[in-house]
């Protein structure tokens, strides 16, 4: 008798969990009063101000894992081969150019991007159009997420502009804050900025099975944040 088996496809959890840490984000900035006084303040929201802070790191990381969990299902699916939604859309050569890549390289270390942009170019023969949104704004989503990722803890001037400046204006900035405090990660870290980031992932992940027809496992998800 076989032994009986189970396949997840985690990146829908994903998914899932970037919008519910993206809503609950922002009815919490929607139902704190902050206090005008920085001091008072701190004292006054410290439990909401970290749960809030919490609920939108997360939501990043579960927005960049969303992607990355797609891309290797992809893959995956494809190198067993399986008749799944995500390999219905290749033809033979197409799963054997797939299954190739996927054998030399599941071991090493690729970069998220870099392996939608070989998919890309194995199915549809056109590159990943690094240079246009979303693409642009993804790969700023990388570096924030790395750099909490990776945290190191540093005096950081209020008054210098700081590299993520550049997003200024695309979202709005955390209402917790002060407007003496750094652009990141206080400023930064607001339930809009969180908002931004998973649809930009979301638009990223659209685009891309637009572009090679493959059919999402997504597409029936009903989303309350975006």
């Amino acid at each position: 008798m076989g032994a009986i088996a189970s396949r997840s496809y985690l990146s829908l959890t994903h998914l899932l969990s970037a919008d519910l840490f993206v809503y609950e984000a922002m009815k919490l900035e929607s139902s704190i009063i902050k206090p005008k006084n920085r001091i008072l303040g701190l004292v006054y929201i410290e439990r909401e101000y970290s749960l809030h802070r919490s609920y939108i790191i997360a939501s990043v990381f579960s927005s960049v894992a969303f992607l990355e969990a797609t891309i290797n299902e992809i893959y995956q699916d494809v190198y067993e081969g399986g008749e799944t939604g995500y390999t219905s859309s290749f033809n033979v050569e197409q799963k054997n150019s797939i299954k190739d890549y996927w054998e030399e390289n599941t071991k090493k270390r690729r970069m998220m991007i870099d392996k939608y942009n070989q998919l890309l170019m194995l199915t549809t023969g056109k590159p990943l159009n690094k240079g246009k949104e979303p693409s642009q704004s993804l790969k700023i989503i990388l570096d924030i997420r790395n750099e909490m990722t990776h945290y190191t803890p540093n005096w950081v001037s209020h008054t210098e502009n700081h590299k993520y400046e550049s997003l200024i204006g695309k979202f709005e900035r955390n209402k917790h804050s002060y407007h003496e405090d750094p652009f990141f990660p206080d400023q930064l870290l607001s339930a809009d900025f969180g908002k931004w980031v998973l649809t930009t992932c979301k638009k990223f992940a659209d685009e891309f099975f637009l572009d090679t027809k493959i059919e999402p496992t997504y597409q029936s998800l009903k989303l309350r944040s975006i």
